[in-house]
């Protein structure tokens, strides 16, 4: 049988007329970020949908973060200042 569990994802943001600010949490089973989040190394490992994100984000002047550990979830950011 498989392990099931609840994951919870939060949504939230803040815009004004300078900036927006979206982030989604989540408590999922994460990932190791940091070591390979350049475009580069996420196309060559076929992280296509983390790559896409950091794609979207620069097509509009945007800075993207990922926060995540192993077994700790996931935080994504974006902020674009109009």
């Amino acid at each position: 049988m498989a392990k099931r569990y609840s994951i919870k994802i939060i949504l939230s943001g803040v815009a004004n007329e300078s900036a927006v600010n979206l982030t989604v949490s989540d408590n999922g089973i994460g990932f190791a970020a940091g070591v390979w989040l350049d475009i580069s190394s996420l196309l060559a490992n076929k992280h296509f949908g983390v790559a896409g994100m950091f794609e979207r984000a620069a097509l509009i002047g945007a800075e993207l973060s990922i926060k995540s550990q192993l077994g700790m979830g996931c935080q994504v950011n974006i902020r674009w200042k109009i």
